[in-house]
């Protein structure tokens, strides 16, 4: 290997992710959501099947998905970790604006082959 693929190596095993997260957002709900709508609608897909979906939970509907998560977690992870590694993060996250959650829908593309 030469030394700059072990550069990259090191770099790859060290990432970490930087989260810089406020609920002072100036930009309207509306246009939040359009943002997402044309993002989602316009990323690349197989076959450009477009089965892509997003869920924008803002305000009290954010506020109230991460209140579900903390007590999921809560109930599912061991005490010292979950107050160690998720008990932040989870708070971290609910003082924000809102989330965006995105998922495939499966079965799309299968279900436009044609046969």
């Amino acid at each position: 290997m030469s030394a700059n693929t072990l550069s990259l190596l090191d770099a790859i095993k060290q990432r970490s992710s930087l989260h810089v997260l406020t609920n002072d957002v100036s930009i309207p709900d509306a246009r939040i959501q359009e943002i997402v709508r044309e993002a989602i609608l316009h990323a690349p897909s197989p076959f450009n099947c477009q089965s892509g979906r997003a869920v924008v939970l803002l305000k009290d509907d954010h506020k109230k998905f991460w209140d579900i998560a903390h007590d999921a977690a809560k109930a599912a992870v061991p005490p010292a970790a979950f107050e160690k590694a998720f008990e932040p993060r989870v708070k971290m996250f609910r003082a924000s604006y809102g989330t965006v959650g995105h998922a495939k829908r499966h079965g799309s593309l299968l279900a436009r082959r044609h046969y």
